[in-house]
């Protein structure tokens, strides 16, 4: 961040992150100088290091909450590169327009770009799936319902809000999705910002894309398990929004449902009679291959079509036209690779849905080198007097004997 303004006499930034066996003495020397650095230069600038791994990247947080009396908190993962105005374009959100506190916004999540989309098929594959989802389906969600369901890095809390629900939970594999949806039962609203954009790096092997997914579909099934019911029993909300927000809590139900719907190919030819699928003789009919596979191309058009209706955004700063094609490029990699992680999805989502409350937390690897980016801020009205606690996570950070944290990124 460029503190600006008068915005540097409120900020304390926070380093959190946990202390790992196989972590060496130069990451934690990067992280030390780095805030003794800025502390020179004015800026409250703090590190806490815990000794243990209890709660993993709740329980960080949550000791992290405890020890600042910021009125907002802010959360990134260690490969995040926000921009220069971050604060200026969130945190009005707080307020309304009289300049009164907004009592009810819990939290404002912005969108996310990625600093290697381009590297190959699996970045391309990631960058379509997240932007159809998180940013055109989070946007959606968030005017419809004032939720925002796929919460995490990039976001701001207020500290009153995650105070009342009780904080960050450690037994949520998605400690701020969940999060996010306590508030809302609670009566609190959430925002996606779709034209502010934090960039991070998406996991450039398959191995650890497979990791991250599948803890995200474990999460996602232990989120519905949590919380489908309760968001439909919520009383002052408008009925259609209560279902809207259900579907979007349940919507990963889709993968078991995919696999199912593959698996049945066979069956039905066998049990066609020569009247949909063919027999066990006789090649399928076209116009019933067509209809097997409308509901699969129907969800994966849907998403190419969400993805490139999005306005351009860092790193596609180009007209719409141009950002569209770009997006739609996308188009074929994500096909293959969300093809080949149906099994995957599916046999997480039953896991998660099956399994108890309380599961290992496991980091996503990341080989830092998505670069360095960096996005002049255009003028934005004063970001208030309000404080703001910074809480940059490790979850991102490589687990070999030479962690990087992204410290370059972070400042």
């Amino acid at each position: 961040f460029q503190a600006e303004d008068g915005i540097r006499d409120c900020l304390l930034s926070r380093g959190l992150g946990d202390v790992y066996k196989r972590q060496d003495d130069a990451c934690v020397s990067i992280v030390d100088t780095t805030a003794a650095a800025w502390r020179e230069r004015g800026l409250m600038c703090n590190v806490v290091r815990r000794s243990h791994r209890r709660g993993f990247k709740a329980g960080a947080l949550e000791a992290g909450r405890k020890k600042t009396a910021a009125d907002l908190i802010t959360v990134f993962d260690a490969d995040c590169v926000p921009p220069a105005d971050y604060l200026e374009r969130v945190v009005p959100h707080f307020y309304g327009n009289d300049g009164a506190p907004a009592e009810d916004m819990a939290m404002v999540q912005v969108r996310w770009g990625f600093l290697n989309y381009d590297d190959g098929v699996l970045t391309m594959a990631q960058s379509m799936r997240l932007e159809a989802h998180r940013a055109a389906g989070g946007a959606v969600i968030s005017r419809s319902a004032g939720c925002v369901v796929a919460a995490g890095a990039g976001a701001t809390w207020s500290a009153r809000a995650v105070t009342a629900v009780g904080g960050w939970d450690a037994t949520a594999l998605l400690e701020s999705s969940d999060l996010a949806l306590r508030a809302y039962c609670a009566g609190y609203r959430s925002k996606f910002l779709p034209h502010t954009v934090v960039m991070t790096e998406l996991p450039s092997t398959f191995a650890a894309y497979k990791s991250q997914q599948e803890r995200w579909a474990r999460g996602l099934a232990q989120i519905a398990k949590r919380h489908a019911l309760g968001v439909l029993r919520v009383h002052g909300r408008p009925l259609w929004h209560r279902w809207y927000l259900f579907s979007a809590v349940v919507r990963q139900i889709t993968w078991p449902s995919a696999l199912v719907w593959m698996l049945a190919l066979p069956m039905l030819i066998r049990a066609g009679h020569g009247w949909w699928l063919g027999t066990e003789d006789v090649a399928p009919r076209p116009a019933a291959l067509v209809l097997y596979a409308a509901p699969l191309i129907l969800l994966a058009a849907a998403d190419a079509v969400s993805a490139a209706a999005l306005p351009p955004a860092p790193p596609l700063l180009m007209k719409h036209g141009q950002a569209a094609a770009v997006r739609l490029s996308w188009f074929l990699p994500y096909v293959i690779v969300q093809t080949g992680m149906v099994v995957a999805h599916a046999a997480a989502f039953v896991a998660g849905a099956a399994g108890n409350a309380r599961a290992e937390f496991l980091r996503t690897p990341k080989d830092g080198r998505g670069g360095f980016y960096r996005v002049e801020p255009k003028r934005a009205r004063a970001a208030g007097s309000s404080g703001a606690c910074l809480l940059y996570t490790s979850d991102a950070a490589d687990d070999t004997p030479c962690v990087d944290l992204g410290g370059r990124r972070i400042i």
